[in-house]
Order: C-alpha cells, then sequence, then structure tokens
C-alpha cells in the first residue's frame, strides 16, 4: 500500500513537474516570439530611418538640381531679350550702313568741286596763258 502511494505520489509529482514543463516551455516560446517581434518592429524603424535618409538625400539633391537649373535658366537669356539684343544689332547695321552711304555721298560730293575747281584753275591759266600770248604779240 505504501508502494502504490509513493507510485501514485511520484506519478503526480512527475505530472506536475510535466505541467510546469509545459508551462515553461509555453513561457520559453511566448518570451521568444515577443523577442522576434520587437526584433521585426525594430527592423522596421531602422528600415524606415534609412528610408527617410535616403529620401531626404535625394530630395535634397533634386531641390539642389532644380536650383541649379533655375540659375543656369536665370543666366541663359530669355527669347524677348534675344529678340531685343537682335533687333538692336539690326538697328546698328542700318544705322552704320546710312553712315557709310552719307559719307560716300560726301566725298562724291567734295570730289566733284575738287574737280570743278581744277577746270575753273585750268581755264584761268588758259585764260592767263592766252592773255600773255596776246600781250607779248
Amino acid at each position: 500500500a505504501e508502494r502504490d502511494a509513493a507510485e501514485r505520489d511520484t506519478a503526480a509529482l512527475r505530472e506536475r513537474i510535466g505541467e510546469q514543463k509545459r508551462e515553461v516551455d509555453a513561457a520559453h516560446a511566448a518570451a521568444a516570439q515577443r523577442v522576434a517581434e520587437k526584433k521585426r518592429a525594430l527592423a522596421d524603424v531602422r528600415n524606415t530611418i534609412r528610408q527617410r535618409k535616403f529620401e531626404a538625400r535625394f530630395k535634397h539633391f533634386d531641390s539642389y538640381a532644380a536650383l541649379r537649373d533655375e540659375q543656369r535658366a536665370a543666366l541663359e537669356p530669355t527669347d524677348e531679350e534675344v529678340s531685343l539684343e537682335h533687333a538692336r544689332l539690326v538697328a546698328e547695321q542700318q544705322r552704320a550702313k546710312a553712315e557709310e552711304v552719307a559719307m560716300e555721298r560726301e566725298l562724291r560730293h567734295k570730289e566733284d568741286r575738287l574737280r570743278a575747281m581744277r577746270e575753273r584753275l585750268a581755264e584761268r591759266e588758259r585764260n592767263e596763258a592766252l592773255i600773255a600770248a596776246d600781250a607779248s604779240a
């Protein structure tokens, strides 16, 4: 009878040990699951931080590129400025051509006056030569 009682106590103890072991295993599994979830959450946070840094870097580059393009566009003349400069150059070219034509006209006028003066001088010299020839004769 003692032996049966001891076996029953041993069986009860084994069953309690088994229950406690299962409880401990379940607690370990739950703890491991919580640790895995926390690791995943931490990895998600790290990835989010990396992604935001990456996006911020490229956003900076995009804004830098936009600023550079804006500055380039500001330095390049607009179509209106180009057309105004073209019109100014055409007007300057026409004014220079008009000055050249006026100078040529003035030069021809001076050449005509010089030719007329030479002709009068030659006429005067012929008249003086005729008068001198008449006087000596």
